[in-house]
């Protein structure tokens, strides 16, 4: 989910005063290239927007809580929890209401009460925050089909109609309600970001492959 996607979901949890939020992580091996342990595009942005200090470790309690019937809702955002978090069918046959956003069938869909046609990641605009702390602007490269809709849009509809307020028509305008509420995204607006991105966040991450880059040219190796 984009950084646009994850405030419109703080603006949900808000309208719903939520506690149980969480985020699927996905671990793999590093390539000491490009790709990361850390398989997920935008954790960074999730760590920020929904102030998670550790991701996925909420997952297995709300399990826990579906199965005591003390959670009887969910909202499943972007997300196939059947195939990739260990939820069961069976746990998710448990609860009253069950609402997900996705751009293709998967087996949660299937258990679903209502499923929403979320935008796939070529499907919509926004920006993201890299491993290394980059906030990178993401553009849509085609038009969904259908009815498909971007997750800010769809979660913009549940927030107005849950809590009522102002709709906003354009994703910059998302941004700029997030900059104006998040003090990492003060004085920026998604035009800003820029084809190259711009540095937002410290981290402890770099792009080994960047990285050996600079020392080449350090040695003189590349020139340019």
């Amino acid at each position: 989910m984009t950084n646009e996607e994850l405030f419109m979901t703080r603006r949900l949890i808000g309208c719903l005063n939520v506690k149980n939020v969480d985020i699927v992580k996905r671990s793999g091996e590093a390539d000491n290239y490009l790709v990361t342990a850390d398989n997920n595009p935008n954790t960074a942005g999730a760590e920020l927007i929904l102030d998670l200090k550790k991701p996925g470790s909420k997952l297995a309690a709300i399990r826990k809580k579906i199965d005591a019937g003390e959670i009887k809702a969910l909202v499943v955002l972007q997300e196939n929890l059947i195939d990739d978090a260990k939820f069961t069918a069976e746990q998710l046959g448990k609860l009253d209401f069950l609402l997900t956003t996705y751009p293709l069938a998967n087996p949660t869909a299937d258990d679903s009460h209502v499923v929403l046609p979320g935008a796939a990641f070529a499907e919509k605009t926004g920006s993201m925050i890299n491993v290394t702390g980059r906030l990178q602007r993401l553009n849509k490269a085609h038009q969904g089909p259908g009815q498909t809709l971007e997750v800010w849009e769809i979660l913009r509809d549940l927030v107005l109609s849950i809590g009522g307020g102002n709709g906003i028509c354009l994703v910059e305008d998302v941004f700029k309600e997030m900059a104006g509420e998040i003090k990492e995204f003060a004085g920026l607006t998604l035009s800003k970001i820029g084809d190259q991105g711009v540095p937002l966040l410290k981290t402890d991450e770099s792009v080994p492959m960047l990285e050996r880059e600079r020392e080449r040219i350090a040695r003189g190796e590349i020139v340019g």
